[in-house]
């Protein structure tokens, strides 16, 4: 049951579509960047992630170290969620702005026991659901356009280029 995004948001559609394969690679299958952020996949090393991500970086952050605008893809519970995120290993000098994630639910409010990732702030979750045979992007009972997907995305690269400027 594949997805099918055509525009500028296919890479999702991509990711979601690999995420279910166990395939790892990501050279050249993913573009490098969006809304002049460096783009990183992780399907995992060696073994497939329970929670495949998208994360994109501004100058001087890392996934390893750094907070960013992120995708985690909650494969058993089929959730797609776009984060405020941070780093697990190596707590970043600089955090998110307190007014953009305050009131947010963090990720363990949203997922019960999530594999990982629970303290990243929930800027948007999307169910992935079958519908007559295609896996589709839903908000609540209706279908997410790619449009809607795209400005989701700028939303909260705004927030991130804001967050940056401090």
């Amino acid at each position: 049951m594949p997805f099918s995004l055509h525009g500028t948001m296919k890479f999702l559609a991509d990711f979601l579509n690999q995420a279910h394969t166990g395939e790892q690679a990501v050279v050249g299958l993913y573009p490098e960047e969006f809304a002049g952020l460096r783009v990183r996949v992780s399907f995992g090393r060696g073994i497939p992630a329970h929670v495949p991500w998208i994360a994109f970086l501004a100058y001087g952050m890392e996934v390893r170290d750094g907070y960013y605008p992120v995708y985690l893809y909650y494969k058993e519970n089929e959730k797609l969620v776009l984060c405020f995120g941070f780093s697990e290993e190596n707590q970043h000098h600089r955090q998110w702005r307190a007014d953009t994630v305050k009131g947010k639910p963090r990720v363990r409010e949203v997922i019960q026991n999530p594999y990982r990732y629970g303290d990243s702030y929930v800027y948007k979750i999307y169910d992935v659901r079958e519908q007559n045979g295609v896996r589709q992007i839903c908000y609540g009972n209706k279908q997410v356009s790619e449009e809607k997907l795209k400005s989701d995305l700028e939303q909260i690269c705004e927030y991130y280029e804001r967050s940056l400027s401090l």
